[in-house]
């Protein structure tokens, strides 16, 4: 009789697992067409998880940095190990469909066994909830989805670290040498100002001041010089080495940050994001924890068969065949459902608060960048104009209109401008990566073989 059921048991569990972890199961959140800090500026970049953005600075050494990192990096292989463990468990779940073989032999006088005397024998064995196996095997693949975006929000979140740290060495070392060149041209003024009190025209309070400046100055040049060693020691614990030097050739004078404006649109940043797909993914697996509670109802099904031969009084040919239906109810199994759903709930509103979160973050990011972009754009035409003052300076010292002094007050602003053009590049260097990184621009590309 139970084969009759076999066929009508599967077909249950089929029917109640069919809608497992479904695109139902996870929330239709509203989102607007577009970014309202993005104006038409920003184009959208096709295939943005494909896209290898940092190639654009034409460094190679970035270049080494990331591929390094992406082969490299422990916070990276600690996720494709869970990957790789959450891969484990589903195998484990599937091989659980597959009837275990028992082989027995030896010497038994046990009554209920019909005295076999010595025996010998093959006892396949299977003993099955269809529907708690089919949902767990659902909700383990929804796990491994899970670890498979973790893997790629590592990868995304490496890119970014790499490129921010990384640009913010090359910025130190720029910022280092026009301070070094601001403490020359004063100290120069310095200079011309002692001569001018041993003549009798110029007084020691302008050149306290001056001297007071050139300590300031020096003073300066001690975080830069510890920054430096940090973001150095913070490349090289990424690409998984140990603390040293950085060799890169490539200026942040010479990279321009401006000309890249990407853009996307809301729709293809949610679904390019691997926190959503996480996010997503835990909902389905927590909706199919809901059916794997359920499933407890589901009767279990045993089928057994002994096959052997047995020596007392003669040696006889032996089988035996076992089937069951055994179905229960735990009164504890209701709060297992209890708390499933409300799992459920919990990872509904995750996945919510997740969309709320990226559409707030990449807005805000193209609203830095704009703004970023504007004040960079502000101190480098402070610093043209004010060049070609110095230009025409340099003129007027040969004929004679002005002194070397005067000049050289002139320098040291000069200096003071490119300073302040040096730290907003390195603004809008960051709010560049923080916008492809949020974008999820690069996780899914090919590392370089």
């Amino acid at each position: 009789m139970i084969k009759h059921f076999i066929p009508l048991l599967l077909a249950l569990a089929c029917l109640a697992g069919c809608s497992l972890g479904s695109e139902k199961s996870v929330p239709q959140v509203a989102t607007s067409l577009s970014f309202p800090s993005m104006n038409k500026s920003y184009q959208p970049i096709a295939n943005l998880p494909d896209y290898q953005w940092w190639h654009q600075f034409h460094d190679k050494e970035l270049n080494q940095l990331v591929e390094s990192g992406l082969h490299h990096n422990p916070d990276l292989h600690i996720a494709l190990a869970n990957l790789e463990k959450a891969q484990g468990e589903l195998k484990q779940i599937k091989l659980g469909w597959i009837p275990l073989l028992n082989l027995y032999g030896g010497y038994s006088t046990n009554p209920a066994l019909g005295v076999p005397g010595g025996f010998y024998g093959a006892w396949p064995y299977y003993a099955i909830n269809i529907m708690q196996t089919y949902t767990q095997q659902k909700q383990a693949q929804f796990n491994v989805s899970y670890h498979q975006a973790m893997v790629e929000g590592a990868r995304l979140l490496l890119i970014g670290q790499i490129s921010s740290a990384y640009f913010t060495l090359l910025a130190e070392k720029e910022q280092l040498r026009l301070l070094q060149q601001l403490e020359t041209d004063v100290k120069k003024l310095i200079d011309l100002s002692r001569r001018d009190i041993k003549i009798g025209l110029n007084n020691t309070i302008d050149l306290d001041q001056l001297i007071v400046t050139e300590k300031l100055i020096a003073a300066q040049t001690k975080p830069i010089e510890h920054n430096i060693v940090v973001s150095q020691n913070a490349l090289r614990y990424l690409v998984n080495l140990n603390p040293g030097k950085i060799h890169s050739l490539k200026s942040f004078n010479h990279i321009d940050f401006s000309q890249f404006k990407p853009g996307s649109l809301p729709a293809s940043v949610l679904a390019n994001r691997p926190d959503l797909k996480m996010a997503a993914s835990a909902v389905k697996r927590a909706h199919t924890g809901i059916a794997v509670a359920y499933s407890e109802f589901f009767p279990n099904l045993q089928l057994d068969d002994f096959i052997g031969e047995a020596h007392l009084p003669d040696s006889t040919f032996e089988q035996a065949t076992d089937a069951y239906l055994n179905p229960s109810l735990n009164p504890k199994t209701f709060g297992v459902i209890s708390t499933n759903k409300s799992a459920y709930k919990a990872s509904v509103a995750e996945y919510i608060k997740t969309v709320r979160r990226i559409l707030q973050e990449v807005d805000n990011d193209f609203s830095a960048n704009k703004r970023a972009n504007e004040q960079y754009l502000a101190n480098i035409k402070a610093e043209q104009s004010y060049q070609h003052k110095y230009e025409l300076q340099k003129g007027l010292l040969k004929t004679g209109l002005i002194s070397y002094k005067d000049l050289l007050d002139s320098k040291i602003y000069l200096d003071n401008l490119a300073l302040s053009s040096n730290q907003a590049k390195l603004q809008l260097a960051m709010s560049l990566v923080t916008l492809y990184q949020d974008l999820a621009g690069g996780y899914a590309a090919q590392q370089e073989k």
